[in-house]
């Protein structure tokens, strides 16, 4: 079996990853995939076909979708939770594999969950030693994997097939290239965590095949070996783990499709009717055709009254073209594309039953950010382990507050008194106001601890200014 081979549900699911992929690319990407999104209607020439294509609009109702609901949960930095390895704060700025900070990696990961329902990531670091970094892999380059019980009966992955791009010199000697190789991560028969690449050789017959590399057995700075584990995680939308879940935008995208296929039959009809067919019955002239053109100072030669017109269609059947398109536009928005829902009908809704009805479509986001937490949690402990210090008390929180909830001035004022009287810690009252909105946007969960780290001395230093003035004023 070669390492090129693919899993069962990654066979089953790469189509509809590639629809999704494509309609969140856009137009260009549907109109491109041609009759695999946009069938061609029977007896329609090539050139025919190009036309009918070109008049669709395509209305990405997904994209748009996708951009909102990452937008709701990062409207808030993650909280990054370090304890005994905050020393290791700095590198957080440059630890993935391209030098980006952990909450633009945060967020490329909650975004193909959101998307793609699968995406993983790996912790590794270079051969020859050095700082770990974080590599992500879409859904598309996890292409195989095995899964074993372990000696506590849990489900764990013993081995996982990676595809993706290595850069390589060019032949020529100039520039680089890019070349597919596979990365194998495996637990021998000890439960060593190990990895090798597999790089493509050509045959003869000008195949290729791929051929195993060195192995490589990553060691931890004060723990020797991985061994039961490895510091991989394949993320989903409701849980962790290898197995396949379903995309959130999946029905989102499905129908975005119809409806470009619908608006191609709206705009080809509307070409047709709004284009008029002149007819007339020529006199007999013998051989002789006479020639008929359109415009003014012109004359029809005709053989009697009325054997002449326009054929015109009204259109009445257009109208369930029209109907169609607004119904699935409909359909996407309850399904989650709030940014292009037709509001009309709620700008009566009370404020009870608009906050019920957020919730009911933020409940999903909810399981999503549960899921990406507890993975880039694992993933946070792995790197600080690899680091050599604590990963204890290591976590990863994402914001929850996925809508406006900045606190009303009544109930800061409330706050602020029940602080002053010593009635709400410092810790409660700092996070109550950063959670309700009342600090600057451009603070983050560090300032915040800052402010509460800094909250007793400062005290201090208020009450001894007052008791110095007063001081002086007897």
């Amino acid at each position: 079996m070669p390492v090129t081979d693919l899993a069962a549900e990654y066979s089953a699911n790469q189509d509809d990853w590639q629809m999704i992929r494509d309609v969140l690319k856009g137009a260009k990407a549907i109109r491109e995939g041609g009759t695999k999104y946009l069938p061609q209607l029977s007896g329609m020439s090539w050139g025919e076909y190009e036309a009918y294509k070109k008049r669709a609009q395509f209305f990405n109702a997904t994209a748009r979708t996708l951009n909102g609901l990452v937008g709701m949960i990062f409207r808030k930095e993650p909280e990054i939770i370090l304890n005994g390895a905050e020393v290791l704060r700095p590198q957080l700025e440059t630890c993935t594999v391209d030098n980006q900070p952990f909450t633009v990696f945060a967020r490329a990961i909650v975004r193909e969950i959101l998307s793609m329902g699968r995406v993983g990531a790996l912790v590794d670091a270079p051969t020859n030693g050095g700082t770990p970094y974080f590599t992500t892999y879409m859904a598309e380059n996890i292409t195989n994997w095995r899964n074993m019980r372990d000696n506590n009966g849990r489900l764990i992955a013993n081995q996982i097939v990676l595809k993706e791009d290595l850069l390589v010199d060019s032949q020529s000697g100039f520039g680089s290239e890019e070349v597919t190789v596979y990365r194998e991560l495996y637990l021998d028969g000890d439960g060593v965590y190990r990895q090798r690449l597999w790089f493509p050789v050509k045959g003869k017959d000008n195949s290729t095949s791929y051929q195993p590399g060195s192995e490589v057995a990553p060691m931890l700075a004060d723990s020797g070996f991985f061994r039961g584990e490895m510091p991989f995680i394949c993320f989903g939308p409701m849980k962790t783990g290898m197995k396949v879940q379903r995309s959130p935008v999946f029905d989102i995208a499905e129908l975005n499709v119809l409806h470009f296929q619908r608006s191609a039959q709206l705009a080809h009809g509307q070409f047709y009717t709004a284009t008029p067919t002149y007819w007339a019955i020529a006199p007999n002239l013998g051989d002789e055709l006479p020639e008929y053109r359109v415009g003014p100072n012109t004359v029809w030669l005709v053989d009697q009254p009325n054997s002449c017109g326009i054929l015109e269609y009204r259109g009445e059947g257009l109208k369930y073209l029209e109907s169609a398109c607004t119904q699935l536009e409909a359909q996407m928005a309850s399904l989650g594309a709030r940014l292009v829902a037709d509001r009309k009908n709620t700008a009566g809704e009370s404020s009870q039953v608009a906050e019920m009805r957020s919730k009911g479509e933020s409940s999903l986001l909810y399981e999503i950010v549960d899921s990406a937490e507890k993975g880039l949690t694992e993933l946070l402990k792995i790197w600080v382990r690899w680091n050599g210090r604590n990963p204890q008390g290591g976590e990863v929180k994402l914001n929850r507050d996925f809508v406006d909830a900045a606190l009303e001035y009544r109930t800061w004022l409330q706050l602020d008194r029940a602080h002053a009287a010593g009635n709400i810690d410092d810790e409660t009252y700092y996070r109550m106001l950063f959670e309700g909105e009342m600090l600057p946007s451009t603070y983050g969960p560090m300032d915040v601890k800052n402010i509460i780290d800094k909250a007793p001395q400062m005290r201090a230093d208020k009450a001894a200014e007052e008791a110095s003035a007063q001081g002086g004023a007897t």
